[in-house]
């Protein structure tokens, strides 16, 4: 090895033995996880490159990088490789086993530092290169550190305040955007959460948040109370007209002579119409009723805003509470951190500002991707509108039940480290550096809409930043072509439901 190569070597096993000081300095355990795992990720496809078998380019994942050096890790080491890739699938997916605890973090983190540091260690046999040639950053222990501070509520505080800790809210305020970086939608944030491939896919795909209510019966009021009763008027006046069109026609018929069959055709047509007409007001003046009636049913229930805990709500029970209730104006955007979303409503109480989501589930249970998101929604609120934001609520379905999500450190620091993490992502796969792995588990994919296959066209290509791709084509036995954005734009078969049958064409 030449003096220049031996020198390049030297500054690069320097440079990773200080990255892994610096870790320990990392106050958040999920940050400190992600970024052991870039570091040995890293150290793996520089120094110790896998090949992929099949001879095409390939993207490989930290459990690919761990099989690969399972021989020189040993047996024993290779199945708490296989333990820690399953921890950092949890952190990086969403998984039906949770998150990983903060021991199971550690756990992860401290077996990374050794595969790092066996590696280093390799490396500096191989270009023997002793201890005194390198100066190794003392370390420190392993700590979860907490830069925030709770104090307990004190004896002058309501009875409610008294039941919850108060937080200091004086964060670490979340750094600026670079020049470089990419504007992030709260959409992308929350995709990102769930599966990081469906983020990078709404991100050059451009989606942004929705701003329809719901799928179905959109067109009518669902939020405003004064709407709602109004939109009921309407509809009743609509079902009294149609039965007043059913007795004159009845009448009509009486009275006219018998029927020939350019009259029964006539008949025949203004019955379909009035009955489709009739249809269509009995569903809505049914839906409208439902809502009128949780109107009429709604008992005042104010959220204490200093409970760190979710706590259910009621839409109409809010603004019986005091919340007046407004749609925003536009896409809300923080153009230093450049970051942009847009909640469905907004709350307003005193010197409060509450952003409210709406998802699709009815269980009343929230994923981690929604708390991103109304998180997201959350720093938007308080950085255009400078008001204070301490929980944000999600209703369920086409329910008006909900629950708040309480703006804490802990999950502002998730949102933190994901508004990160995703920005990272983003940048490498645009360069081409590095593509967002495979999710952990198989039954994330099987309702994912960016799997879904359809069918082949050339009007129909999938597109990543308004540049048609090249489908990926899969093929069933009528030999019917398909394909989907996710597997257009990573090359694979997504584990879609609509996907088991079908197979790439020989």
């Amino acid at each position: 090895m030449s003096a220049e190569s031996n020198d390049a070597m030297k500054r690069d096993i320097t440079n990773y033995f200080s990255r892994l000081a610096d870790l320990q300095t990392v106050s958040s355990l999920v940050e400190r996880l992600t970024h052991a795992v870039r570091l040995v990720e890293e150290i793996i496809h520089e120094h110790f490159p896998p090949e992929a078998t099949d001879g095409e380019q390939r993207n490989f994942s930290l459990g690919d990088y761990l099989a690969h050096r399972s021989e020189f890790l040993g047996e024993e080491i290779g199945r708490m490789a296989r333990k820690v890739t399953w921890i950092r699938n949890r952190e990086s997916h969403y998984h039906r086993d949770g998150p990983p605890s903060d021991d199971e973090r550690t756990e992860a983190i401290e077996f990374l530092d050794k595969i790092v540091r066996k590696h280093l260690s390799l490396l500096m046999e191989q270009n023997r290169l002793s201890p005194a040639d390198l100066v190794e950053p003392q370390r420190s222990p392993v700590k979860p550190a907490n830069r925030f501070s709770l104090q307990e509520s004190s004896a002058t505080d309501s009875t409610a305040s008294r039941l919850a800790n108060r937080i200091d809210r004086n964060v670490a305020a979340i750094p600026e955007a670079g020049t470089d970086d990419p504007t992030v939608s709260a959409t992308t944030l929350a995709e990102y959460t769930f599966c990081p491939r469906a983020g990078i896919l709404t991100h050059e795909k451009s989606y942004s948040d929705p701003e329809e209510e719901m799928p179905s019966l959109s067109l009518l009021p669902w939020y405003e109370k004064d709407a709602i009763e109004e939109a009921y008027g309407r509809s009743v006046y609509e079902l009294f007209w149609l039965l007043v069109a059913f007795v004159v026609g009845l009448v009509v018929l009486s009275i006219l002579p018998l029927p020939n069959l350019a009259y029964l055709l006539l008949m025949f047509v203004g019955a379909t119409a009035w009955l489709h007409f009739t249809r269509n007001a009995l569903v809505t003046w049914r839906e409208l009723g439902k809502r009128r009636l949780s109107i009429r049913m709604a008992v005042q229930r104010d959220p204490n805003p200093n409970k760190l805990v979710p706590q259910p709500v009621d839409w109409f029970g809010l603004l019986l509470a005091g919340y007046e209730a407004r749609r925003p104006e536009g896409v809300l955007r923080d153009e230093k951190r450049k970051l942009v979303g847009k909640p469905r409503r907004i709350l307003q109480k005193g010197g409060m500002t509450i952003p409210v989501h709406r998802i699709n589930k009815t269980d009343g249970k929230i994923l981690p991707q929604h708390v991103v998101r109304v998180i997201a929604h959350c720093h938007l609120v308080e950085a255009t509108e400078g008001t204070h934001c301490p929980f944000a609520i999600i209703l369920f379905g086409n329910t008006y039940k909900g629950i708040t999500v309480p703006n804490t450190v802990g999950n502002r620091e998730h949102f933190y480290s994901m508004l990160e993490r995703v920005r990272k992502m983003i940048n490498d796969s645009k360069d081409g550096e590095r593509q967002p792995p495979a999710p952990a588990v198989a039954s994330m994919c099987q309702e994912c809409p960016h799997g879904r296959p359809r069918p082949a066209s050339e009007a129909d290509k999938t597109i990543r930043y308004n540049e048609p791709l090249d489908p990926y084509l899969l093929v069933n036995g009528r030999r019917t072509i398909f394909h989907c954005d996710c597997g257009d734009r990573f090359r694979w078969k997504p584990e879609h439901r609509a996907n088991q049958r079908l197979r790439r064409p020989s």
